[in-house]
């Protein structure tokens, strides 16, 4: 099946490694790479906006690090610019979640196309990755980054370990497209008809069908998520190799993960157009059928294959 998403891209240990690190976020004439003092005072500016929502702790005292992709060879264009925050305070485990929870108001900011986003960790917590800058003492604290990267591995795990994998998703996704047709079909004709009693209960039926396949593809995607979470903090240092993260990380690679924030808006529409129909065919109900379900992405339409 061709996936008009693939197009939609975020950097991972699949990706096609860069000579170097990224010149738009790191000092490349140091030596050794060091944030650019530009960089780092956007982040100090932004981590005051942390400070900001999480008043209880001294949290600028708080370390907090440069950690995933944009740290090596592997990144994009839109690699994100990860900045973990690590709780030296004794927080509970419900604090951090109400932290987190407040991190969402931060206000969002760029490094040229590269977005910033903090993580608040506790004690310990820190992720194993391969390479870790320390912001404040603008220094790396396990080491800095070499030309070495994941991706022959990772193009070796694909072809013999993952394909099985995604073949689960392509065959979920086969049922939403057949089924979202179905459903722009009856919707068209009891349009073009005026209310046809007969065609109703079966457009109700295929919403179901859609809703059904989408929380399926949920399941899934969320069932990937949590064990690469629960994989991530086991202290593994092959973590990055591991199945639980490439599975995930191809999820992302192919915007499998963005389609499904996609199908989470179907499911919202169809449950509404529902509610409508079970008052009767009103001119409300007549305008939400007349919007054809075909998802897109970034402005890229995704079609039925």
């Amino acid at each position: 099946m061709k996936l008009p998403f693939q197009k939609v891209k975020i950097a991972s240990v699949l990706d096609i490694p860069q000579s170097t690190l990224s010149p738009e976020v790191w000092d490349l004439s140091t030596g050794t790479p060091i944030l650019h003092p530009t960089v780092k005072d956007k982040i100090l500016r932004g981590f005051k906006d942390v400070v900001k929502v999480i008043p209880e702790h001294s949290v600028q005292d708080w370390p907090f690090y440069v950690i995933g992709s944009i740290t090596g060879t592997q990144w994009t264009s839109s690699t994100d610019i990860d900045v973990h925050i690590l709780a030296l305070e004794e927080v509970s485990p419900g604090e951090l979640v109400d932290f987190i929870q407040r991190l969402r108001s931060v206000p969002s900011t760029t490094i040229g196309s590269h977005p910033i986003n903090f993580f608040v960790h506790g004690r310990g917590e820190l992720p194993p990755y391969a390479h870790i800058y320390d912001i404040k003492a603008d220094t790396w604290i396990t080491g800095a980054p070499t030309d070495i990267s994941y991706y022959q591995q990772a193009v070796e795990q694909m072809d013999t370990n993952l394909k099985d994998f995604l073949k689960t998703f392509d065959a979920s996704l086969g049922e939403v497209w057949r089924d979202i047709k179905d459903y722009n079909d009856l919707a068209l004709e009891i349009n073009n008809r005026g209310k046809v009693s007969e065609l109703i209960p079966l457009l109700l039926k295929k919403k179901q069908e859609i809703l059904t396949d989408v929380t399926q593809l949920l399941g899934e995607f969320e069932q990937a998520r949590r064990e690469r979470r629960e994989f991530k903090f086991t202290e593994d240092p092959q973590f990055q190799m591991s199945l639980p993260n490439l599975r995930y990380k191809l999820l992302e690679h192919y915007g499998y993960n963005k389609f499904i924030k996609v199908l989470e808006n179907v499911q919202k529409k169809l449950a509404l157009v529902a509610k409508l129909l079970r008052k009767g065919y009103s001119a409300e109900a007549k305008l939400l059928l007349a919007e054809v379900v075909t998802p897109s992405i970034d402005g890229i339409k995704v079609v039925s294959p």
